[in-house]
């Protein structure tokens, strides 16, 4: 049989087996493989067939593995979804000093404000950043007019 057929089922092989294991080297190989083929088919010895196979694997792996494993877009889970959330303040804040309850969700939160930050009950709340099971929070830009103030007694 032909070295080039060889290099042919090696070739896919290597192929089928990036299918299975998308790692984006074995393919890689899979491709030089073909290259190897190639030169077995044009007359070149062994040891040219071998550099060749070697060297485009190895070529090929960079931009395979660039190309392929272009960032993918960042999944936010759990708590690193809350920041520029809006809250209710249950109870009121006191700064860093007496920490409140803000509902989120559904869900009841300890929360904290900047030192010297006093926040009322009822009044609307962005999460700004999350300690542990306490949020940090803030009044967002805008809430400072009575209209945003939602239950504040007057």
């Amino acid at each position: 049989m032909h070295p080039a057929i060889y290099w042919i089922i090696g070739g896919l092989v290597g192929l089928i087996l990036e299918m299975l294991v998308p790692a984006f080297v074995i393919g890689s190989f899979g491709v030089s493989a073909f290259f190897a083929a190639l030169a077995a088919w044009l007359g070149a010895s062994l040891a040219v067939q071998i550099v060749v196979f070697g060297v485009l694997g190895f070529v090929f792996i960079v931009p395979a593995r660039k190309f392929l494993h272009k960032k993918a877009p960042t999944i936010r889970l759990g708590a690193e979804t809350l920041p520029g959330k809006l809250a209710t303040c249950l109870e009121p804040i006191d700064g860093d000093l007496a920490a409140g309850v803000v509902q989120l969700d559904g869900a009841r939160w300890t929360a904290v404000a900047a030192r010297g930050t006093r926040i009322e009950r009822g009044v609307m709340v962005e999460v700004v950043a999350v300690h542990g099971v306490r949020l940090l929070v803030r009044e967002p830009p805008g809430a400072a007019d009575p209209a945003s103030r939602q239950g504040e007694s007057r």
